[in-house]
C-alpha cells in the first residue's frame, strides 16, 4: 500500500531517495517542513518538490544551511514561507545560498514570510 494522501509532511529521518519517493507519491501535499537538510539533499529532492509546487501552500526550512532557494519561485500558490536558522550552526554564515534572489521572486498569494535567526 502506498501513502499518497498526506497533506502535511515534516522531513523524516530517511534517505534522500526515500523522501523523494514519498513526496512524488503525494497528490495533495499542502505543507512541507524540511529540517537539517544540507544543499545536496535539497538538490536531490527539488525535482519532487517542483512536481508538488501547485498544491504546496506552506514551506518551512529549519536549519537547512547552504540550501539553494531559487526553486521556491515555482510555488505559485505559496501562502506561508518560513526560513529558520540557528546562529550556532557552523554553516550559518553562508546559510541560505541565494537568499538575495528571493527579493526578485513574486509570490502572488503569500500571506506570511517569516525569517528567524535564533537557536532551535
Amino acid at each position: 500500500m502506498f501513502i499518497n494522501q498526506i497533506s502535511s509532511l515534516k522531513s523524516l529521518d530517511i534517505s534522500p531517495d526515500g523522501i523523494t519517493d514519498l513526496i512524488s507519491l503525494q497528490s495533495n501535499l499542502k505543507s512541507l517542513a524540511l529540517e537539517y537538510c544540507n544543499k545536496d539533499i535539497i538538490r536531490i529532492i527539488t525535482p519532487s518538490l517542483i512536481k508538488s509546487s501547485l498544491t504546496i501552500t506552506k514551506l518551512v526550512f529549519i536549519d537547512t544551511a547552504n540550501s539553494p532557494l531559487s526553486f521556491i519561485s515555482t510555488f505559485i500558490n505559496l501562502q506561508e514561507l518560513i526560513l529558520h536558522l540557528d546562529p550556532d550552526d557552523p554553516n550559518a554564515e553562508g546559510a541560505f545560498e541565494g537568499f538575495g534572489q528571493l527579493q526578485y521572486i513574486k509570490f502572488p498569494t503569500i500571506e506570511n514570510f517569516i525569517t528567524k535567526f535564533s537557536k532551535s
